[in-house]
């Protein structure tokens, strides 16, 4: 799919922020059992990477994001998430 015609939201505290691809992983644990690791922490840029390709809630993908709230990975469709009126704004065309 083009990526204007993809929606995405991912909550601040949504779990699969943390799904890295395994070469990212590994990476990073050399770098948290190195000396100066924590300030190398700091200083690695934002990959958009996850386990299965670019993240689409990242605004280099292109794609059209909505508000997520901070509910975690099962709470997008809890009432008063703002992802639910989103979800709901998309299907109707809105």
């Amino acid at each position: 799919m083009p990526p204007g015609q993809v929606w995405a939201s991912t909550a601040p505290d949504d779990v699969i922020r943390l799904a890295r691809p395994p070469d990212e992983l590994a990476r990073r644990a050399v770098l948290a059992g190195a000396p100066l690791g924590p300030v190398a922490a700091v200083l690695d840029r934002h990959d958009p990477r996850l386990w299965f390709g670019r993240d689409p809630s990242d605004p280099g993908f292109g794609g059209r994001r909505f508000p997520s709230g901070r509910y975690g990975h099962t709470g997008y469709w809890e009432p008063g998430n703002p992802a639910l009126d989103g979800m709901a704004r998309i299907v109707l065309g809105r």
